[in-house]
């Protein structure tokens, strides 16, 4: 006796693959709480607004830690501008060359360093003189110069501001002094960017060159 093969489609322990096509099937909805949780655990989910930064921020950002005090502000202010005393020499450098991209970040520094020198000066209510006129045909050195001279001219302002503040005291607040420590550590740190980056290149001269500059 031949036994007949059995319909897999009657077979009721069968299991079957897919859906019914003439069923549409159920499409479970996203967990809304699950979207919650996801959004406050997110990068930069709660980081604070800009405008919520305050003076103290700033100054842990820039590893600031003493409390300024105008003989602080004054010494931070020499410091810098025999910083940038040793930039203006480099720059005076005989056959310096510098590449485009020393060159453009070169200005991108000098003109932060700038910047920060001029908001230093707002705050304490010091004097912002005038940009030094250079031709705008004058190669990138001579105006590199003319922003040194700019940034020397902003801090001498400072310097005598200070001396003058220093004879009126609670004529600055804290946060306006420490917020002016944090603005002269940022010059200072582009400023200090700027040596190094004309020292290793004077050195790259040297070598070729092979003679005492």
């Amino acid at each position: 006796m031949v036994n007949l093969p059995i319909d897999p489609s009657e077979a009721g322990g069968a299991p079957k693959i897919g859906g019914d096509p003439t069923k549409p099937g159920k499409i479970s909805q996203p967990d809304a709480s699950s979207f919650e949780a996801y959004k406050e655990g997110a990068p930069g989910a709660n980081a604070p607004e800009a405008s919520q930064i305050s003076p103290m921020d700033l100054a842990s950002k820039t590893g600031i830690s003493t409390t300024p005090t105008f003989s602080t502000l004054l010494a931070q202010a020499n410091t810098t501008q025999d910083t940038l005393g040793d930039v203006q020499k480099n720059l005076n450098t005989p056959n310096l060359k510098l590449k485009k991209s020393q060159t453009d970040l070169l200005n991108t520094k000098l003109n932060n360093a700038n910047d920060y020198l001029t908001a230093a000066n707002q705050k304490l209510g010091a004097k912002v003189p005038e940009q030094t006129q250079i031709p705008k045909s004058a190669n990138p050195i001579t105006k590199f110069v003319g922003l040194v001279t700019d940034g020397q001219n902003k801090l001498v302002e400072v310097q005598n501001q200070i001396k003058n503040l220093n004879a009126k005291p609670g004529y600055l607040q804290p946060g306006d002094m420490l917020l002016i420590q944090v603005k002269l550590a940022q010059a200072q740190q582009e400023i200090e960017y700027s040596s190094v980056l004309l020292s290793k290149t004077i050195d790259s001269l040297k070598q070729i060159l092979n003679i005492q500059i």
